[in-house]
């Protein structure tokens, strides 16, 4: 079960150290998307967070700027981030 686990976190790494850009919903408060938005700031990986309108932000992610939706915005995925352009 360990190796599995770590096999998964592995990936998760990989996966952000690739990625031009990472989108983090915020509204589960879930802590492993908090783990991984950390990797993506360790690797200055441009982040875009998401939330459901209501949802409690901790302290240190009020400062930061988010898209919020509401049930069934489809519109969020227009949001316009802060992501630099593609390379190329």
């Amino acid at each position: 079960m360990v190796s599995r686990l770590r096999n998964i976190t592995t990936s998760i790494v990989q996966q952000i150290m690739d990625a031009r850009a990472v989108v983090a919903d915020l509204t589960d408060r879930n802590p492993n998307v908090f783990y991984e938005l950390g990797i993506a700031d360790s690797f200055q990986t441009p982040v875009v967070t998401i939330a459901h309108t209501g949802t409690q932000l901790p302290s240190d992610e009020t400062s930061k700027r988010q898209q919020f939706f509401a049930d069934g915005a489809a519109h969020v995925a227009t949001a316009s981030p802060a992501c630099p352009p593609p390379a190329g």
